[in-house]
């Protein structure tokens, strides 16, 4: 935990960590969510530019959670993410997560 402290501590490497857990815990792993929760609140905060930078490299939108219903592990993963910031983040630096673009592929993925 110690090294994924250090790793996360940058803007880039919380990024790398966010991105990496997104495309590799598995679906079949019942604590994938957990596992996901507890690395991030091990993390330090990010900051609203490095949301906003999440936000762009998972290119969000309703299309890519169609597309998504092919690759459900990656989609799921990346919905406890942003599930797990939103709480983190309190008052207006939670607004930069929740576009409308994030809105739409969250939604979407309700369906």
């Amino acid at each position: 935990m110690t090294k994924l402290h250090f790793i996360a501590d940058k803007e880039r490497g919380w990024l790398t960590v966010v991105n990496s857990m997104a495309n590799v815990i598995p679906m079949d792993d019942p604590l994938g969510p957990a596992v996901i929760t507890l690395l991030l609140d091990d993390c330090p905060l990010p900051t609203k530019e490095s949301v906003a930078k999440l936000s762009k490299m998972f290119c969000l939108s309703s299309e890519i959670a169609i597309k998504g219903k092919l690759y459900p592990t990656r989609h799921r993963n990346i919905c406890v993410i942003l599930g797990c910031i939103a709480e983190k983040l309190a008052g207006p630096s939670s607004t930069t997560l929740l576009t409308q673009d994030t809105m739409d592929y969250l939604f979407t993925n309700l369906v």
